[in-house]
């Protein structure tokens, strides 16, 4: 039994089922919103990771790889998670979802560890300094 038997029969059911005395007909379906594919999200990874790695390896170096992780996932996560907001139908703001806590955390951690402009100074201030 392929597609269309199971769609004649919903268009089939649609047509029989009434509401007030009058036919419901069938509903226009809408496709549910498709994940963009995001050059964001590529690149973000393998930059926290170096940074990471800097960390444990390198401590004198650590400090401008952990600035260009953040200056570049802090400017691209709340894009990023707000596409996500609207690719779960706005769920994700409530409590039934943890999307907003992630939200969250992506403010708070503007505000505990700086923002992006500031890691893009402190990066010029190493090249600068260098």
């Amino acid at each position: 039994m392929g597609p269309a038997p199971a769609q004649e029969r919903r268009s089939g059911g649609a047509k029989r089922r009434s509401e007030d005395q009058g036919l419901i007909g069938p509903h226009p379906r809408t496709p549910p919103p498709r994940p963009k594919k995001n050059p964001w999200r590529s690149p973000g990874r393998p930059t926290a990771g170096a940074a990471a790695a800097a960390c444990d390896d390198d401590p004198a170096t650590a400090d401008e790889a952990v600035s260009v992780a953040k200056s570049y996932v802090g400017a691209k996560a709340p894009v990023i998670g707000q596409d996500c907001v609207q690719l779960h139908g706005g769920i994700g703001v409530t409590w039934e979802h943890d999307l907003h806590l992630f939200l969250r955390r992506i403010g708070l951690g503007r505000a505990l560890y700086g923002t992006p402009e500031e890691h893009r100074r402190r990066i010029t201030d190493l090249l600068v300094a260098a």
